[in-house]
C-alpha cells in the first residue's frame, strides 16, 4: 500500500475517535440527570457505550497503521516479523474489545475486560520502552516528532487504564440505580465517579489532539 493509503486511513481512525468521543462524553453527562426516567437514562448510557466502541477500534487500528505511516515515510526500522507481529496483536485487540462489548456483563464479556487491561498495559510498557529508546539513540524510530507520537500512544494506554478503575464505583451505582431504584448515595456515587471520567476522556481527548498537531507540525516533545 502507498503512504497516501495509509494517511488517508490513519486520518480517517482520527476522525472516528474524536468525533465520536463527543457523542460519549455528551452522553456521560446527560446520565447523571437523576430527573430523567431509568429507561432514558440506561437508554442514554448504552447508546454512549456504542459510541464508546469507535474511539476503542480508532485506538486499535491507530497503532498498526501508524507503524505503516512509519514505515513508507522511511522512520522506523522493523523487521518484517515485528511488523507481521504488531498486526496480529492490533487485530487479536480489536476482537477482544469487541466481544468484551458483545458479551457485556456475561463470563466471556467480564473476561475480555481483563484481557483488555492487560493488552493496555503490554502497549503502555512497550510505547514508553520504544519511544523513550528512540529518543537516546535513535532507533527503532529514527525521528524525535514520530518518537514523540509513540510516547503520546503510551499515555493514552495509561489514561484507558486509569479510567478503567475509576469508572468501576459508578458503574455499581448506576446498577444499583436501575435495578433497586435510586437514592442519594448512589447518585452522588455515580455523578462523581462519572465527573472523574469525563475528565479522564478528555485528557485523552487533549492528547489524541496534541499527537494530530506533532504529526503536522514535525515539532517533537522533548
Amino acid at each position: 500500500m502507498s503512504h497516501e493509503f495509509w494517511l488517508f486511513v490513519h486520518i480517517l481512525l482520527l476522525v472516528a475517535w474524536l468525533g465520536t468521543d463527543v457523542g460519549v462524553l455528551v452522553g456521560g453527562l446527560e446520565s447523571r440527570n437523576s430527573e430523567l426516567s431509568n429507561e432514558t437514562r440506561g437508554k442514554i448510557l448504552s447508546i454512549g457505550m456504542l459510541l464508546d466502541m469507535f474511539p476503542r477500534t480508532a485506538m486499535t487500528l491507530m497503532l498498526p497503521t501508524g507503524m505503516q505511516l512509519g514505515l513508507s515515510l522511511g522512520m522506523i526500522q522493523f523487521s518484517p516479523t515485528s511488523i507481521t507481529l504488531v498486526w496480529l496483536f492490533s487485530l487479536v485487540w480489536l476482537v477482544v474489545t469487541w466481544i468484551r462489548y458483545l458479551k457485556e456483563n456475561q463470563p466471556l464479556g467480564e473476561l475480555c475486560v481483563k484481557l483488555c487491561i492487560f493488552i493496555d498495559v503490554i502497549v503502555l510498557v512497550a510505547c514508553l520502552w520504544i519511544a523513550l529508546s528512540s529518543f537516546g539513540n535513535n532507533l527503532p524510530i529514527v525521528t524525535p516528532w514520530l518518537a514523540s507520537k509513540v510516547f503520546i500512544y503510551g499515555l493514552i494506554a495509561l489514561t484507558t487504564i486509569a479510567l478503567e478503575f475509576l469508572f468501576l464505583p459508578g458503574v455499581i451505582a448506576f446498577v444499583g440505580i436501575m435495578s433497586e431504584g435510586s437514592t442519594p448515595e448512589r447518585e452522588a456515587t455515580y455523578t462523581k465517579s462519572m465527573n472523574i471520567t469525563i475528565v479522564s476522556v478528555l485528557v485523552i481527548y487533549a492528547l489524541v489532539m496534541l499527537s494530530a498537531w506533532i504529526g503536522i507540525t514535525k515539532a517533537p516533545l522533548f
